[in-house]
């Protein structure tokens, strides 16, 4: 009983210390138009390139986000967020660095197929997706719950290793999705309302505790493979 209560103990202390620390600006944006080969697809966490337009308006995007302070550049690990970060990075005279765990949602089985595809082989499926985004995703794909715990636990330790820093983070839309989600405290189906569109930026101000704010975001967007028909 006595090293159950330290450990209590233990743990309060540590988040009243997390609690202390002075926010961190992180402004989430998502990566540009990917190749035209995947358009309407579940690509998910596959390695698609960008298309031509997309690197360049990637480029165009760089010039105007390194206008404002960046302490530091963070990206998930596949090329089309790669792209935009290290084009960033260069332009802001900042670092960056690969964060392997803002990887998008893996689609499983459902991985570059299409809508109608997907409804073909498991008419209803994307609906049961829509309903129930903890169960309903692509056989073999990420289940809701430890995709979020791997984006937030992330977020949590970028937060405490930069206390007070305004940070850059390129990622993907269920990835800023599920950081929205946490922050807005929107259910797991209400977040499948509120995508970001390509190239949208999200501000927010974190802790390392998990709690903090969104400070500005674009129109919320639903894709229209997540758009069964009625």
């Amino acid at each position: 009983m006595g090293s159950e209560k330290m450990l209590s103990t233990r743990n309060r202390q540590e988040r009243h210390t997390l609690g202390t620390l002075p926010e961190t600006r992180i402004r989430f944006v998502r990566h540009g138009e990917v190749s035209t080969d995947f358009n309407g697809t579940f690509y998910g966490g596959r390695n698609v390139p960008l298309s031509p337009e997309g690197e360049k308006k990637s480029v165009e995007l760089a010039d105007q986000l390194a206008t404002d302070p960046i302490d530091l550049v963070v990206t998930s690990p596949l090329d089309r967020t790669v792209f935009l970060a290290k084009s960033l990075a260069e332009k802001a005279g900042a670092p960056w660095v690969v964060e392997k765990n803002l990887r998008e949602l893996d689609r499983g089985a459902w991985s570059t197929k299409t809508l109608e595809e997907i409804e073909t082989d498991d008419p209803g499926a994307i609906a049961r997706y829509v309903a129930d985004p903890e169960s309903g995703n692509g056989p073999e794909g990420e289940p809701e719950s430890v995709f979020c715990h791997r984006v937030w636990s992330t977020v949590d330790r970028l937060a405490a290793e930069h206390p007070g820093a305004h940070l850059v983070a390129v990622a993907h839309a269920h990835v800023i999705r599920a950081v929205m989600r946490r922050l807005e405290d929107w259910s797991p189906t209400q977040s499948l309302e509120n995508f970001v569109p390509t190239y949208g930026v999200v501000d927010t101000a974190v802790h390392p505790d998990g709690s903090g704010r969104v400070i500005s975001s674009p129109p919320p967007h639903v894709p229209p493979p997540l758009r069964p028909a009625r």
